[in-house]
């Protein structure tokens, strides 16, 4: 008998709401992924007015399709979500560098009226 890896079976998914901050997980039981512990930071962070994660998955929903979301798929949100956990643990010191840098740009002149 294969496993789902080797067969690569579309499966459905599901989000549950984090209770606290820990590492994303992906579970597949029975054809359908969970994804738990998913910091709520990571899962509310918006890109271009859109929540990332919510987002990626409404394109592979089975509907639009016409399957189930597939293993390797699921394991991305995982890596998806790692990736985004990363990046707000970075925002502090991003932003720093930003502010130093905008502290010391070069003041340019102003330019010459065009006529």
């Amino acid at each position: 008998m294969q496993s789902l890896r080797e067969a690569n079976v579309p499966v459905t998914f599901k989000v549950t709401r984090p209770r606290r901050d820990t590492a994303a997980r992906t579970r597949v039981r029975g054809g359908v992924a969970y994804w738990r512990n998913v910091p709520a930071r990571v899962w509310d962070y918006f890109i271009g007015g859109y929540q990332v994660i919510k987002k990626w998955l409404s394109y592979r929903e089975a509907k639009l399709l016409g399957r189930g979301l597939r293993l390797d798929e699921a394991k991305y949100v995982t890596e998806m979500v790692r990736r985004l956990a990363a990046l707000r643990l970075l925002e502090p010191a991003l932003d720093a560098n930003y502010e130093t840098v905008k502290a010391d740009t070069y003041p340019f002149p102003p330019a010459e009226p065009r006529g």
